[in-house]
């Protein structure tokens, strides 16, 4: 019998998004698109926004609740090694946030020089 773990995000901060949060959804076959299993990748992330990869795994996905409340039940099936196409795409996609952190640190770093 596979052994099977579940795998949570670990807030470390209650409402500033800073901890393990998981990010991406991604299928490595179409067997994995058909059967619901995503490969997400763990990150340690400040305010939402992934900072450092801590490692990719594999999760069964299964939807439960009724009609008007659902949520998705995940489950660890395995580790897999970093997803790189998708650790890109994640620092893509949240760049712009990024810049704008840099922008006004920027910003006021000039101000307090003047």
């Amino acid at each position: 019998m596979r052994r099977e773990a579940k795998e949570r995000e670990f807030p470390l901060s209650r409402y500033g998004g800073t901890g393990y949060y998981f990010f991406g959804r991604h299928y490595l076959t179409q067997a994995d698109r058909e059967g619901n299993i995503q490969l997400r990748t763990k990150w340690f992330s400040i305010s939402y926004l992934p900072i450092v990869p801590l490692g990719s795994y594999r999760f069964k996905c299964g939807q439960q609740g009724s009609r008007f409340f659902h949520w998705t039940d995940q489950t660890v099936l395995n580790k897999v090694p970093l997803n790189w196409d998708q650790i890109f795409f994640t620092w893509l996609k949240a760049s712009p946030f990024y810049l704008l952190i840099l922008t006004v640190f920027g910003l006021y770093l000039r101000e307090k020089l003047r």
